[in-house]
């Protein structure tokens, strides 16, 4: 990967879970605990509304869901450019 390209591939949970941990000051232990159990949550639920989404429309609904679900990330990155976390102490001049 180039130097400067952002990171893709799993880089998604390592940034939140270090922003995150930048937000929460003293209470970082609670703050990774929860990020951790929300990501595992999220996860089994992907599977199981995409196997029920494959149960009741079939594979050609997938397209639909996922356009959906990419507009929704779009809207919640334009909204975290003012409401996003804030650079913390890992934030170089």
């Amino acid at each position: 990967m180039p130097p400067g390209s952002p990171p893709v591939l799993g880089g998604a949970a390592t940034q939140l879970q270090t922003a995150s941990a930048d937000a929460a000051g003293s209470g970082v232990d609670l703050a990774n605990a929860m990020v951790t159990t929300v990501w595992n949550g999220a996860i089994a639920a992907g599977g199981i509304l995409g196997g029920l989404l494959l149960d009741h429309f079939g594979a050609g609904a997938f397209p639909w869901a996922v356009l959906a679900l990419s507009l929704l990330a779009l809207g919640i990155a334009f909204r975290a450019d003012r409401h996003g976390f804030p650079p913390g102490p890992r934030m170089h001049a």
